[in-house]
């Protein structure tokens, strides 16, 4: 079974790779090759487990953020708005994170599956706090 680092740690460790066939990554998602073959009950629980995994530590790190915002608000280094802002910084980045990881019925925790897996084995993270910036789709 997969184990799952503490905020700030690193992204996994101890992922199965389930004898597959490598996925490859197309727009932050895995893509299954034509001969990988319809995964078993069991594998498909197994997915579930990993993609529930890495969507609770990566929110736990989201989490931190707000965290460390109510502290710095609580000791004066920021405003209610700078606070605010924050706040809905959170819900993006955390809207992005379900986008990815929320849906588990049918071939989707199969496919997040994979890509967690590829990442892992290259080394990859998503930087899930970027992608609820504002800024990067402006451009």
């Amino acid at each position: 079974m997969p184990v799952f680092s503490a905020p700030g740690g690193a992204l996994l460790t101890g992922c199965r790779t389930g004898g597959r066939s490598e996925a490859g990554l197309r727009y932050g998602r895995a893509v299954m090759s034509p001969d990988s073959a319809k995964p078993s009950k069991a594998e498909r629980r197994a997915d579930v487990a990993l993609v529930v995994g890495y969507h609770e530590a990566r929110l736990a790190e989201l989490l931190e953020r707000v965290r460390d915002g109510f502290e710095r608000f609580d000791a004066g280094e920021i405003d209610a708005f700078e606070q605010d802002e924050l706040i809905h910084h959170y819900k993006r980045a955390a809207r992005e994170l379900w986008k990815f990881c929320g849906n588990l019925s049918g071939s989707s925790a199969h496919f997040s599956a994979r890509t967690i897996e590829e990442m892992q084995g290259r080394g990859e993270r998503i930087d899930w706090w970027e992608r609820g910036n504002p800024e990067r789709r402006r451009r």
